[in-house]
């Protein structure tokens, strides 16, 4: 890719470009694990569990933005999705969401680790109309990564997740 270092994705957000293979390949794709892990490991257990059940709802898990045609989505996107049991797809509605859920704090974090994640080989590819999107490899590893940091529910955060559909809602 001719240009430079970075690509434009949706929303305007630079991604950066997929390193050539090789150690320091290896090396970013371990630290852009454990970015993730660290930040993930942060957010209440309600939360990643809200994003974990989420990632299951859209056709494909969106790497660079929010929110796209084709019920493609991001991890914080499918948590609201999930919390309401509506498709959010106005900028304005994913962002009282996403603040609803408690993660406005740490909001751009997470999708900065995220997106630096997706795009370590083979976490991601390229949709025919030119959308980054997770591979079935990288929603599974994603879904293994979380599940790894979530314990199981007990009956209070049974209760405060149906609260929190009732509030979002």
């Amino acid at each position: 890719m001719a240009g430079g270092a970075y690509r434009v994705g949706v929303f305007g957000h630079f991604l950066p470009v997929e390193m050539k293979p090789g150690p320091l390949r290896d090396k970013a794709r371990s630290a852009a694990q454990a970015e993730l892990r660290a930040v993930l490991s942060q957010m209440p257990a309600g939360a990643r569990r809200l994003i974990l059940h989420g990632l299951l709802r859209p056709n494909a898990i969106l790497v660079g933005g929010y929110s796209t045609w084709g019920h493609r989505c991001c991890p914080l996107t499918s948590a609201v999705w999930e919390a309401t049991g509506v498709e959010v797809t106005h900028w304005e509605d994913i962002m009282a969401g996403i603040s609803k859920l408690g993660l406005g704090h740490l909001h751009h974090r997470f999708i900065n680790a995220f997106d630096t994640w997706a795009l370590q080989a083979p976490n991601s590819a390229t949709d025919p109309d030119g959308t980054r999107v997770l591979t079935y490899h990288g929603r599974g590893r994603l879904i293994d990564l979380i599940g790894s940091l979530t314990p199981p529910p007990s009956v209070d955060d049974i209760v405060t997740n149906w609260r929190c559909c009732e509030i979002v809602g």
